[in-house]
């Protein structure tokens, strides 16, 4: 597929089990895949009554969260379009320009990566649905 007249919008999502805390957690992604960009609480509900941080700005129009209990519940991390981003499309009728990919497995590699000093964080491999 040729992307030179394209949006491209990236979504991805990856499991992690460990026993850290969000915090915790939080501080060591963000040094191995965000330059060291703090996540925060922030002012924005993300996910409801779930405990999430995010990076309070867009990385190249994405969102970055960091969600979930820990323990046996895991957390979850999540990459989204930044909703800024996404009204801009709208306003200027490029809806039909968008083209979504996701990085599910992109991110599970990008974190087994990163986090390889840390036996205490699990990352979960993604389920690869078959090409139809």
């Amino acid at each position: 597929m040729n992307f030179r007249d394209k949006v491209v919008e990236f979504r991805g999502s990856c499991h992690i089990e460990t026993n850290l805390s969000l915090v915790e957690l939080a501080n060591k992604v963000s040094i191995a895949l965000c330059g060291g960009l703090s996540f925060t609480y922030g002012k924005h509900s993300i996910w409801e009554e779930i405990p999430s941080m995010y990076i309070e700005n867009s990385i190249m129009g994405m969102f970055i969260i960091i969600g979930g209990y820990g323990g046996k519940e895991g957390f979850e991390i999540v990459i989204w379009p930044f909703g800024e981003f996404g009204r801009y499309l709208d306003a200027n009728n490029l809806n039909n320009k968008r083209v979504k990919i996701n990085l599910d497995f992109h991110l599970y590699h990008l974190l087994k990566q990163g986090l390889s000093d840390y036996p205490e964080i699990k990352i979960i491999e993604p389920e690869v649905p078959p090409l139809a």
